[in-house]
């Protein structure tokens, strides 16, 4: 058997009259074995799409249990976020969460790259981060001090060559009932601190990003918060965000918008922070993540 296209052709006289008919045959068993090939490539490259689809869905719902709970509260600060990813999956990510009944741990890191590599090495930082189970953030009963965690991720992520990947972070520890906020900056924009009442500052004491020099001392800042001063960590994404004629949003413009809001509830500031920074952008996707945490002293 094989595949046959007949066409038929009548043929007429002068008058019109049909006298003839030609009738080509042609073996076409080739196009049809082709083009159900085709199709069933189609039909399995859809799959392997559905089921990349359902991997990414599944793997970015795991990244976003690290996020911080959008109900947590903590005695003594006022904690808001957000974190809008430019893929399915992100590189930055951050977290705030109880170390004991007086210390709170906070990060923001920003990893190199984008997509599933990326992704990758956030979810494995923050495994490394957490408190839970991990003796690494903690030295006997107490927790390790910022600086010495910079070190040691440090020591355990060294810069990967063959991927060209590293990433930037700010690590802190805030000490409630003492008000000290103790952080270390490794390539990261510096945190600004916004008082209730007073001088902005976004000057601190700044380190190389995390394994690109294994030996690298990194220096520890450290701050007294009074009832009402904040203190916001971002990544570069937020302020590199461009408008139509290339210009970036940029820290003082973010800074100065931390100034103007100052007298906010701080959700609604983190909030429209974002809604300014997708304005600036004209509400295109962004080509880098986005992510910003706030941290309020009660």
């Amino acid at each position: 058997p094989f595949w046959n296209r007949l066409s038929i052709t009548p043929i007429t006289n002068n008058e019109g009259i049909v006298t003839h008919f030609i009738g080509i045959q042609s073996d076409i068993t080739a196009q049809k074995k082709a083009e159900a090939a085709l199709k069933e490539a189609n039909q399995r490259l859809e799959q392997a799409n559905l089921r990349i689809s359902e991997d990414l869905e599944m793997a970015s719902q795991i990244q976003r249990g690290f996020l911080p709970d959008e109900s947590l509260e903590i005695d003594g600060i006022e904690v808001a976020w957000e974190l809008k990813p430019c893929t399915e999956l992100a590189g930055d990510t951050l977290n705030i969460v109880p170390l004991d009944h007086r210390r709170v741990e906070f990060y923001t890191i920003d990893v190199s790259g984008h997509g599933v590599p990326a992704a990758l090495l956030s979810v494995t930082l923050n495994h490394f981060m957490s408190p839970f189970g991990n003796r690494a953030v903690f030295h006997g009963d107490s927790p390790v001090s910022p600086a010495d965690m910079a070190e040691a991720l440090n020591k355990q992520f060294p810069f990967d060559k063959e991927r060209a990947q590293f990433f930037t972070l700010i690590y802190g520890i805030y000490d409630i009932e003492e008000r000290i906020l103790s952080f270390v900056s490794a390539g990261h924009p510096p945190p600004i601190y916004v008082p209730r009442s007073g001088k902005t500052r976004l000057e601190w004491s700044a380190g190389i990003p995390i394994g690109i020099a294994p030996n690298f001392e990194y220096k520890e800042n450290s701050l007294r918060l009074e009832p009402g001063d904040r203190v916001y960590l971002f990544s570069d994404g937020l302020i590199e965000v461009v408008d139509p004629d290339d210009e970036p949003f940029e820290v003082e413009r973010l800074k100065a918008s931390l100034e103007r809001l100052r007298d906010q509830p701080i959700k609604t500031v983190v909030r429209q922070v974002i809604e300014e920074v997708e304005c600036w952008g004209r509400n295109r996707p962004f080509e880098d993540d986005v992510s910003i945490l706030a941290i309020e002293a009660r």
